[in-house]
């Protein structure tokens, strides 16, 4: 399961018509995956290698079956390898997300915490609603296949930390 967190909007305040040059230097993104087995128990001391835009990464994950990685703000792709010789691989698409008040949004978080959705399509389809049901069933939630305030408010706190 890899789940990649939006990025975080920041505003400057700046005098009007006047130009404005802003500059984020040599400070990092930071790429944090959590693994987990298909028992939602964590991957400890996994073995990894992460390509991220050309730039080679490896190492083990921690006792939380996490890893952490100092990577470019304008990183656009990734894949990772785990486990002995890399035999489980992730392709990694990196930076945003849709708004979570938009079923796209919903579609991507959901995948992106390894429930399949079908298309990103912003349709609400059978795949989409059997994701919603897993979803809510696996955490503690009623499972209608329907997007209420519980439901949306667990998939950001479960998507965003």
């Amino acid at each position: 399961m890899v789940v990649i967190p939006d990025k975080r909007l920041r505003n400057e305040p700046a005098a009007t018509e006047e130009r404005h040059r802003f500059r984020k230097k040599g400070v990092p993104a930071k790429l944090r995956l959590v693994l987990l087995d298909n028992n939602n128990q964590p991957r400890s001391n996994e073995d990894f290698t992460l390509t991220v835009d050309g730039k080679w990464y490896e190492g083990k994950t921690d006792s939380d079956g996490a890893l952490e990685v100092a990577i470019s703000p304008d990183a656009q792709s990734g894949t990772l390898r785990v486990g002995p010789e890399g035999k489980e691989v992730f392709e990694l698409n990196i930076g945003h997300t849709n708004p979570v008040d938009e079923t796209s949004g919903i579609q991507q978080r959901l995948r992106n915490l390894g429930y399949e959705v079908g298309a990103i399509d912003g349709d609400v389809g059978p795949r989409t609603e059997a994701a919603l049901r897993a979803f809510q069933r696996d955490n503690g939630l009623e499972a209608t296949g329907s997007l209420d305030d519980a439901t949306r408010q667990k998939l950001v706190a479960l998507h965003e930390g």
